[in-house]
């Protein structure tokens, strides 16, 4: 296996985690429900319902995660092609397709780092019976639907990425090195996750 995709999913991680840490920083509380102050808007309004499918994932509507996760954003997947663009080198339609299976793996993978630096929490209290239901409104095999959504999601974006780059080929060998891209990128973030959780319990978590 080539050690590239392992690096960038490592990168993409380290990318997470800063922004995952501030946030614990800010707040022991999922979703900042412990700011009175944070601004929260009437979920009913149409422009909230749709900040709460993008940028926020369907995650709870506040300034601080709505901001946040749209800078989040716009440094992760707008940021580092214009950055090539400056450079001038041009990025590739399917290197576009696989920075977004990276993008949607570290949208998930910052929810669960949160939970492995938070002091507060850690990673073995991410459990439907520790969180409100409004949070998580559905769970399968131990995770959010909004994960499994993210899951399938960016493996359909690995095959695009494969199939815009071969542009010919048999559609199992497609598949089949989509999901090579779609296994390292998923298996290596939540590695760090799962290895940064370990450190966070063996220093500052009780």
């Amino acid at each position: 296996m080539k050690i590239q995709p392992v690096l960038k999913a490592a990168v993409w991680f380290l990318f997470a985690l800063l922004f995952a840490s501030w946030f614990a920083a800010v707040s022991q509380a999922p979703y900042v429900t412990d700011l009175p102050m944070v601004w929260r808007p009437n979920p009913d309004k149409p422009f909230v319902k749709f900040l709460y499918y993008f940028p926020n994932f369907g995650r709870p509507v506040d300034l601080l995660d709505t901001i946040g996760l749209s800078l989040f954003g716009f440094v992760g997947f707008i940021l580092i092609p214009l950055l090539r663009l400056i450079d001038r080198e041009p990025i590739p339609l399917w290197k576009f397709a696989e920075s977004l299976v990276y993008f949607i793996g570290i949208a998930v993978i910052e929810d669960l780092a949160w939970y492995a630096v938070s002091p507060a929490w850690g990673l073995h209290r991410f459990r439907p019976e520790n969180l409100p239901h409004w949070m998580y409104q559905a769970w399968f095999l131990g995770v959010p639907s909004q994960y499994w959504e993210a899951f399938f999601a960016s493996f359909g974006i690995a095959i695009l990425s494969v199939r815009l780059r071969r542009k010919k080929g048999r559609f199992r060998l497609i598949i089949r090195e989509a999901a090579g891209l779609w296994a390292v990128a998923w298996g290596t973030m939540i590695c760090c996750v799962l290895l940064t959780s370990q450190i966070a319990n063996h220093f500052w978590i009780g």
